[in-house]
């Protein structure tokens, strides 16, 4: 990336993302992304992503079907208002048990640093406030519209 463009920075951080280190790592960048294969990580990034303020790009893939958002970007909604709780365990099987459509990671990925650049370059119109949900069986592109809920945000994060 350097050969590409010399005047930015890279560092990497060879640590484990923990609840008792994730608002220092996650602390001062202008983005975060989200690739996570977990939901207690997702919900941990999350969560930091709203309380440091910084825009969180989203996505997530299980079989056929890749999900996308932009979350916690100029007082839109946060993941908890999608998902308020993490499901159990047992509830959503993981990639390695249930298989990935092989090419929805580079998809999803490749969406993900569209949204990335769209934020950072603050003139384009940002996947905040919606879900994007593509079905690779189907074919079938879905938006759904996510409202804020800043009573449950309050609650959770005040409470």
């Amino acid at each position: 990336m350097q050969k590409i463009n010399p005047d930015i920075i890279i560092e990497a951080i060879d640590e484990q993302l923990t609840n008792q280190n994730a608002m220092t790592l996650l602390n001062g960048f202008e983005v975060i992304v989200d690739a996570t294969d977990n939901f207690s990580t997702r919900y941990l990034i999350n969560d930091c992503s709203y309380l440091l303020n910084i825009p969180l790009v989203s996505a997530s893939i299980l079989r056929f079907e890749g999900q996308l958002c932009v979350l916690n970007y100029k007082n839109g909604p946060s993941y908890r208002c999608l998902f308020p709780d993490p499901p159990s365990p047992e509830q959503i099987p993981n990639c390695s048990q249930a298989g990935v459509f092989g090419f929805l990671p580079a998809m999803l990925g490749s969406m993900q640093a569209n949204e990335v650049i769209k934020i950072l370059l603050g003139t384009c119109q940002v996947l905040s406030g919606q879900l994007w949900i593509y079905n690779t069986l189907s074919n079938q592109l879905q938006t759904i519209e996510v409202e804020r809920n800043d009573s449950l945000l309050e609650t959770f994060y005040e409470g």
